[in-house]
């Protein structure tokens, strides 16, 4: 925005903060200027009210609760008091403290956050880029909405690393830049059509908490890019009671076991999952030696308690500590959600063989990130180690209880969203889609919806149920791929299916119940 080699850039830069924060600072300046700067038409065309989470009301942010925008987070005000402020105070002629308050620094994160752009810089002459760490405010350009869907964009944006000779100015002046921005059509818009970009791979939570807007979808369509997330300490305690259901933690067998070998378990019979499948008189299971010879039984190893399974799972990079596991819609059930499970559940004599062969070289204190690649896990299992109809019961039923406590923890449910959105729709015919942008209001499925008594949400409303219904959306699509794989085997040698341990209804709901075994207390 202002010239590289400017002094209020070399200020900021000096400061050594992070690129948003530095964008931040730099636009209260060019503000704090008023007309003086050169930047002024630019700076006094930036809307002065916004949308991102910024300016939402405590109110307003009681409709995102259950989502993973609804946790507390510091606000604008609480860390300019904290990190910004002293560090403005130390150059008053810069950021003068009578236009350069807490307002102040909310209004520019929100410009920087809603308008700024993170680029490749592309050189069109060489064919090479480069991926920059800056961000960028461009005029003009960032008035452009973008568009989830391919069909309906029409333009990329693109940072071009090559010299370019304008005439611009007053007087008017030959300049020649360094790069420029350019906005390249993708294919042919037709006159009047609104041009529209791709902001990137961005879930309708990112998109609220940045831009202040969630795209509106036809009825059974969504956005690609959504996630939702499981707190591991949520898994974790599905896990548990699923482990105290079969005696686990007891040290008596779990039923079955892994199915497939463990990798590097040689000599395992397949299918055996460390249990033999009938259970001796003395109440512990025989399990299959190396090379098919009959060993100690599971009962004999001592159980790894749920902190040391958790603390392994941990070391080899298959379960963030303190956080979520993230489920993405495009491919809910994954092998390291089921690993995690399966792990979990996994009888002691199995789990034994399991930690020697991926978890002996990580000692106390490494972590699999010490040995592997960024954003790699080790011991991957999945699918393929589920050949046991037990055990693919238990991890099922576990990470179904799961799912089940994750979608409790929403305010409202999947079909009281439904019917917001039915409602709003047909209420903004109504009214010609005079939706406001503010507001939160009543409706008959209570306070927490954000309705109207007409049925009309307020924009801010309106975002939060969409927000809403993406995440459980995602979840309930991680149930049904549980469910079917529940639900595989079922069918004994005769043909005759075997009974089910979940109810037949496959609808996309989020109120089923599980098996009675897993009921809540």
């Amino acid at each position: 925005m202002a010239q590289s080699d400017s002094p209020l850039v070399k200020l900021v830069r000096g400061l050594k903060l992070k690129p948003f924060f530095s964008a931040a600072l730099l636009l209260m300046a060019l503000r704090a200027q008023g007309d003086s700067s050169k930047f002024a038409p630019y700076v006094n065309s930036l809307p002065q009210s916004y949308d991102c989470l910024l300016a939402w009301t405590d109110e307003e942010r009681a409709l995102l609760e259950g989502t993973d925008l609804g946790e507390e987070k510091e606000t604008a005000a609480a860390a300019f008091q904290r990190h910004v402020e002293p560090l403005l105070r130390l150059h008053p002629d810069t950021w003068p403290a009578d236009r350069c308050g807490a307002a102040d620094f909310e209004w520019a994160c929100a410009m920087v956050q809603s308008r700024a752009f993170h680029l490749v810089g592309e050189n069109w002459i060489t064919s090479t880029s480069s991926e920059g760490s800056e961000l960028y405010l461009i005029p003009g350009i960032d008035m452009i909405n973008h568009s989830t869907q391919p069909s309906r964009r029409s333009a990329a944006l693109k940072l071009v690393n090559q010299p370019l000779t304008v005439m611009c100015g007053e007087p008017l002046r030959e300049v020649t830049l360094e790069g420029y921005f350019a906005m390249v059509a993708d294919r042919d818009i037709a006159a009047g059509e609104e041009v529209l970009y791709f902001y990137g791979d961005l879930s309708d939570s990112q998109l609220l908490q940045t831009y202040g807007f969630v795209e509106s979808w036809a009825a059974g369509e969504s956005n690609p890019h959504n996630t939702a997330s499981i707190p591991s300490e949520l898994l974790l305690a599905s896990c548990e009671a699923m482990a105290n259901a079969l005696g686990l933690l007891e040290g008596e067998p779990a039923p079955g076991g892994g199915g497939k070998q463990v990798p590097g378990s040689k000599g395992r019979s397949k299918g055996s999952g460390g249990s033999s499948g009938s259970k001796g008189a003395s109440g512990s299971r025989k399990r299959k030696g190396r090379e098919g010879d009959e060993g100690d039984d599971d009962a004999a190893v001592a159980p790894a308690s749920m902190a040391a399974r958790r603390a392994l799972l941990e070391r080899l990079g298959l379960l963030p500590a303190n956080a979520s596991v993230v489920v993405a819609a495009e491919q809910p059930l994954t092998a390291g959600l089921l690993t995690i499970a399966q792990v979990m559940l996994m009888p002691p004599g199995d789990l034994v063989e399991y930690a020697a062969e991926f978890g002996a070289d990580l000692g106390p204190g490494r972590s699999a990130a010490d040995s592997t690649a960024p954003g790699e896990a080790r011991g991957l299992l999945g699918r393929e180690y589920l050949d046991d109809r037990d055990f693919r019961e238990a991890v099922c039923l576990a990470l179904l209880k799961a799912v089940q406590a994750r979608l409790k923890q929403y305010g409202t449910s999947w079909e009281e969203d439904e019917d917001l959105l039915s409602q709003h729709a047909a209420a903004e015919q109504r009214s010609g889609g005079s939706s406001t942008q503010t507001g939160v209001g009543t409706s008959k499925a209570g306070e927490q919806s954000g309705g109207s008594s007409e049925g009309l949400l307020s924009w801010r409303a309106a975002c939060a149920v969409r927000v809403r219904l993406g995440e459980k959306r995602v979840l309930l699509q991680l149930k049904q791929q549980l469910m079917e794989l529940l639900a595989e085997g079922e069918v004994d040698e005769e043909g005759d299916e075997e009974e089910d341990d979940l109810s037949d209804d496959d609808s996309l709901s989020d109120d089923d119940s599980l098996s009675d075994d897993l009921a809540d207390d």
